[in-house]
């Protein structure tokens, strides 16, 4: 069995891997667009290379928010920008939400943490979390879990320094296993090998180098 530690993708990034995956027309559109722009401000009025740059500062953010509403908030697309934690086994993949997860104790170690004391235990011990155990009771959310098969999964993209397991219907969306979430470079390269078997390799889902 090989765990990852406790991530999720920042929205930012999340948004950024939606506009490659998902936004080719749109940027052809604002390519061909701001090209137009910059040849006739260059031959007629200087005033054209301004349309250029309001076409990318206004433009490009509302087609940004429509591919989340869109693409982002359909099917499993959500387990990505929640914090998780996946367990893969030889034939199958956990992934395993969690509703409160503080910022230092996301990465290495968290794991443990969690193994040796649950999230309720450890929410109910913060001071000023709101969570007390005799008002809240048992209404604290516990973690969730959702097992998927490797034949969920259609192939796999290489984004930066991430793989992307796009889902097979029909199911929806895709999951993002980024390198850092793992403890070591061999149990990723591990984990990428047992959940693709031997599915295509379907490209690159954005712009720089695959994970070693």
């Amino acid at each position: 069995m090989i765990e990852t530690s406790i991530y999720k993708i920042e929205r930012g990034e999340f948004g950024r891997l939606l506009f490659a995956m998902y936004g080719g027309r749109w940027i052809a559109v604002i390519a061909v667009s701001v090209f137009l722009c910059l040849i006739a401000g260059m031959v007629f009025d200087w005033r054209f290379l301004f349309l250029a740059l309001i076409i990318i500062a206004l433009i490009a953010p509302p087609i940004v928010m429509i591919l989340y509403f869109n693409y982002g908030m359909k099917g499993e697309n959500y387990l990505n920008i929640l914090d998780h934690k996946l367990s893969i086994s030889d034939s199958s993949l956990k992934v395993t939400l969690y509703p409160y997860v503080k910022e230092e104790d996301r990465g290495d170690g968290i794991g443990k943490e969690i193994e040796d004391k649950s999230e309720d235990e450890r929410l109910r011990g913060e001071k000023g979390s709101g969570y007390d155990g005799e008002a809240e009771g048992d209404a604290i959310p516990r973690p969730r879990e959702y097992e998927y098969s490797f034949a969920d999964f259609g192939g796999y993209l290489t984004g930066k320094g991430s793989v992307i397991f796009p889902f097979l219907p029909p199911n929806v969306g895709f999951l993002v296993i980024p390198e850092r979430s793992f403890a070591n470079h061999d149990d990723f390269i591990e984990a990428i090998r047992l959940i693709s078997g031997g599915a295509h390799y379907f490209g690159r889902a954005e712009a720089g180098t695959a994970s070693r």
